[in-house]
């Protein structure tokens, strides 16, 4: 089956579950949506919902999934499915958000859209396909909380990591992945958010030709090779531009990011 294939059933499953969940719903709409727990907020600004969302999606027939957003400020989202039953790679989706009447919406390159309202508790609470609220007994399970986690565009994020002793960070998406070399110490990829794929090793000394520096290296879970050009990137969903581009193969896979060294602007 094509990735294509998989995303959109994926997302037709998700949103058959949350109709589902409306349709057995043995209480009005009109009974409940007045209630401290459906209460929303109809003057929502981008601001308010700018950031990482995560929650555990239950699903008909399966044990449920990790599910996460990322909403960027220029309109653009991520999301990833990763099923409990199922681990592996994240099943992934980008396009763009919008806020209507206080409801946030999410269209991507599928058919189907996504829409959610925000709670006057701080939450996402998922809308079914009619774009009405989910039984209030079940609004907990399709609630999506924000992540505590700094976004890679934070400054805090890189200050953090300079002061542990990380000298080049860089990052990538579909699938998100994260990069640290330490070069006294160690480097360490990973995917995100829940690392199914993990690669931790000494930094050897770099090889360089021109504007690329290189490193490899192999450990008891694989080979990692990175290499580092000096050429300005820009991030595939932010659009932020960062002065290296980056590859590395882990394990025989090809990922593509932007990176820095610690110290340089944050972006150009």
């Amino acid at each position: 089956m094509k990735r294509r294939n998989i995303v959109l059933w994926v997302w037709l499953v998700l949103w058959g579950s949350f109709a589902s969940c409306s349709r057995n719903s043995q209480m009005d709409v009109e009974d409940w949506e007045d209630t401290e727990a459906v209460l929303v907020s109809t003057e929502v600004a981008p601001n308010d919902v700018i950031g990482t969302w995560h929650g555990f999606i239950p699903c008909p027939g399966c044990r449920g999934y990790t599910y996460d957003l990322v909403l960027m400020d220029n309109y653009n989202f991520e999301e990833r499915v990763i099923y409990e039953d199922q681990p592996g790679e994240p099943v992934t989706r980008i396009g763009t958000w919008s806020v209507t009447d206080g409801i946030i919406e999410l269209s991507g390159d599928e058919a189907a859209r996504t829409r959610f309202s925000l709670s006057t508790a701080g939450e996402l609470r998922a809308l079914d396909l009619a774009g009405k609220p989910i039984n209030q007994d079940l609004q907990a399970q399709y609630s999506l909380k924000r992540s505590a986690g700094l976004a890679e565009d934070d400054p805090r994020f890189w200050e953090d990591s300079r002061k542990i002793g990380v000298d080049f960070v860089a990052t990538g998406h579909n699938p998100s992945w994260v990069l640290e070399i330490d070069k006294e110490n160690q480097m360490l990829f990973k995917t995100r958010p829940e690392e199914t794929v993990m690669l931790q090793a000494k930094t050897p000394a770099p090889t360089s030709k021109g504007r690329i520096t290189s490193y490899r290296a192999t450990t008891g879970d694989g080979s990692l090779e990175i290499e580092l050009t000096q050429e300005t990137c820009a991030d595939a969903m932010s659009g932020k531009e960062r002065p290296y581009t980056v590859r590395i193969t882990a394990n025989g896979e090809v990922y593509t990011g932007c990176g820095l060294y610690l110290g340089d602007n944050q972006s150009k």
